[in-house]
């Protein structure tokens, strides 16, 4: 009969298996605030230079309305031409909602209603001075450290900072 000590080499291949499979899903639990919020970043990011497009392609005024409470945003074309954003008086492009899907625990940060708004040779529209640059700050809901910054250039040029 023979007596041994310690682990035999299949014992510690699975604990080794186990590790490694644990240690390649917690930052992926731990992250997916982090992913969420850039995902949302960019989406904004991408739908800001989709309107910007849209009023070139339209030979009309397009933009995105933010409704106060961060959880949404509509791309929209100014149809009746008062520079604002009304339901009933303009054409819906698309709708975001940012609590479901991907995007299920962001939100953008906004003290007030806002609206985006190109004109047909792509300039931003609603801003104080040239040069000035229009920020929307994307959060995490469930950590509020970790935010993204998409800001948009009197030219229309989107640039995205993580702050």
């Amino acid at each position: 009969m023979r007596h041994t000590s310690g682990f035999s080499l299949l014992e510690l291949l699975i604990v080794i298996g186990i590790v490694g499979v644990l240690a390649a899903i917690v930052p992926l639990t731990i992250r997916r605030d982090q992913i969420q919020t850039r995902q949302a970043a960019n989406l904004l990011a991408q739908q800001i230079q989709l309107s910007r497009f849209e009023a070139v392609r339209r030979n009309r005024f397009a933009g995105i309305y933010f409704p106060a409470n961060g959880l949404s945003f509509i791309v929209y074309e100014d149809t009746n031409n008062d520079r604002t954003y009304t339901s009933s008086g303009d054409t819906t492009i698309q709708t975001y909602n940012l609590r479901s899907g991907d995007y299920a625990k962001t939100q953008l940060q906004l003290s007030a209603a806002a609206t985006i708004l190109f004109d047909p040779r792509s300039f931003l529209v609603n801003t104080a001075a040239p040069g000035t640059v229009t920020t929307f700050r994307m959060q995490s809901t469930d950590n509020s450290n970790y935010v993204w910054r998409v800001e948009v250039t009197t030219q229309g040029r989107v640039i995205r900072v993580i702050q």
